[in-house]
């Protein structure tokens, strides 16, 4: 678990999905149900916690190009303007250079400048627009990318074990000191970024 001056960021639980549910359908306009977010469990998905849950990353890592995509980050609305978002992408950032990733990317709405703003301020620049037909509301987006390293300066074999969230095999031992919600399902290689 990681602290910031009032929260703290750790890998979420199925104990949390209740509440990230909640949060996920107060920010999309269609949200991913409880099996999906349970399903992402095996991913690397963040929470962030102050008393309760107030905000959630989930990223998948593509160890075979050396690449992420995060794919959803939400705050809960009481919250938003707090910093949350901005400590969430500092962490994954943070877990994904450590684990050899050379590129990261996310999709954003052109709609608002907020989150687009946002990323452009961690250093995600837009690598290409991307736009749906749906009547039903606008659904073109950036797609952003930000480059950790150069492919060249990545090791040979990513820096995480074949058990590492990114491969969705859970470790159930070696659990001995880590915080409940690292000790199910989380690689020894991942540990010191949380500790």
């Amino acid at each position: 678990m990681t602290k910031d001056s009032r929260g703290a960021i750790r890998y979420a639980t199925e104990k949390d999905l209740e509440r990230t549910g909640e949060i996920e359908r107060l920010s999309f306009p269609h949200p991913w149900d409880y099996d999906y977010q349970k399903a992402a469990l095996k991913d690397l998905f963040l929470v962030y916690e102050d008393r309760e849950v107030l905000g959630y990353l989930i990223a998948v890592c593509y160890h075979q190009y050396s690449k992420a995509m995060i794919m959803k980050i939400a705050v809960h609305p009481d919250h938003r303007g707090e910093g949350i978002a901005r400590e969430l992408l500092s962490k994954i950032v943070e877990v994904l250079r450590r684990a050899g990733i050379a590129e990261v990317e996310i999709d954003a709405k052109m709609i608002g400048r907020g989150p687009v703003g946002l990323y452009e301020k961690f250093g995600f620049r837009a690598a290409g627009t991307v736009s749906l037909d749906d009547e039903s509301e606008d659904v073109s987006f950036y797609t952003m990318t930000l480059k950790l390293a150069d492919r060249k300066d990545q090791p040979a074999e990513p820096s995480c074990s074949a058990t590492c969230p990114c491969h969705g095999i859970s470790l159930e031992d070696e659990t001995e000191g880590l915080p409940r919600g690292l000790a199910s399902g989380r690689s020894p290689s991942w540990r010191a970024v949380f500790q």
